[in-house]
């Protein structure tokens, strides 16, 4: 059943990431066309251990306070918004082309299996956020013999 959910899970990670990359070739064609700046969902890395997943997302010129990461028995949630001041200092800027600014990121990961949403933890460095989630251990069922 794992080996099923794991296969889906690349098989859309692939998509993503082909509709990610037409869109960017779009945008670099067609320099004047602008794209909302409103929601954006960051690419993630996900590594899985033994006994853990590692999600690795990149949230440039986002701090720390401005993360909230929520984490269920199976997902995790990431949502962040700018500081209304930044976004004020961006509106006064006038640009010719811009394409890398977006005030709002939200993502969530469905995991293949449940983890332990009390254990997890996350950190941010250099615009790269890291987040740990722990591997529930699932019950197996066993005889006995009498």
């Amino acid at each position: 059943m794992e080996d099923i959910l794991r296969e889906t899970f690349e098989a859309l990670r692939r998509i993503e990431m082909e509709l990610n990359k037409i869109f960017k070739d779009i945008a670099s064609k067609y320099p004047s066309i602008s794209f909302p700046s409103g929601v954006y969902e960051p690419l993630v890395d996900i590594e899985e251990t033994e006994n853990e997943y590692i999600v690795y997302m990149d949230v440039p010129g986002f701090r720390k306070e401005d993360l909230k990461i929520t984490v269920g028995d199976n997902y995790v949630e990431v949502y962040a918004e700018r500081r209304e001041e930044e976004k004020e200092e961006a509106r006064e800027k006038k640009y010719i082309v811009r394409q890398r600014y977006y005030e709002t990121i939200k993502k969530r990961i469905e995991l293949p299996s449940a983890i332990k949403p009390e254990e997890a933890r996350a950190s941010l460095n250099n615009g790269v956020l890291t987040i740990y989630l722990p591997k529930r251990v699932v019950s197996r069922e066993v005889t006995i013999e009498l």
